[in-house]
């Protein structure tokens, strides 16, 4: 294996664990926010 093979598949290993993380954090957010916004329509009514 070449030096260029094993940065292009470091590169690309980088870019699908980045996706990954992004995917979980946004996960997170959506259901944080669906959280709090049902919370804030029992507390209005």
């Amino acid at each position: 294996m070449t030096d260029k093979d094993f940065m292009r598949r470091r590169r690309g290993r980088s870019i699908a664990l980045f996706l990954a993380l992004a995917g979980v954090a946004l996960l997170f957010y959506a259901m944080a926010m669906v959280k709090f916004a049902t919370q804030a329509v029992h507390i209005v009514h």
